[in-house]
């Protein structure tokens, strides 16, 4: 398994390596165009992208609706794409998951939380939903439901 994380939170980025590595290679990159040109060069390539809400060389909405769009034209599967934010609205929650996020998590990363939430959505081959809805997995699937 090959993982993309667009992050440049180096926390996160060491905790992201630690935890993905052993499943494979784990490329890091700062640059959004820099990333995207990665994917757009194998489309199939990775497996796995993790992208911080506060990238900051481009918005996470922008980069995820653009990695959807070249799915859609060059490729039969989906990157399983995971969401880092700080922001806790049911809106912005929402829209994530509108535009093709597959799980959110939210900072500060709990390790547990983030070995739980990659080992089910590996696990289940499909990232965290419930009954087809986004479930927050730093929350209880009760709450997540309610905000909904």
């Amino acid at each position: 398994m090959r993982t993309l994380i667009f992050d440049e939170n180096i926390q996160n980025q060491n905790l992201f390596v630690s935890h993905l590595s052993r499943f494979g290679q784990v490329d890091i990159e700062k640059d959004a165009k820099q990333g995207l040109q990665k994917i757009r060069t194998d489309i199939n390539c990775y497996s796995l992208v993790i992208i911080n809400a506060n990238f900051a060389s481009m918005e996470a909405k922008e980069l995820i609706a653009m990695i959807r769009d070249w799915e859609h034209v060059y490729s039969s599967g989906n990157h399983n794409i995971i969401v880092v934010t700080d922001k806790y609205s049911t809106t912005e929650m929402l829209n994530f998951y509108k535009l093709g996020c597959n799980l959110l998590l939210h900072t500060p990363l709990d390790k547990s939380q983030f070995e739980s939430a990659i080992f089910n959505s590996w696990k289940n081959n499909k990232m965290a939903y419930l009954n087809q809805f986004p479930v927050d997995v730093s929350k209880g699937r009760e709450e997540s439901l309610t905000a909904l």
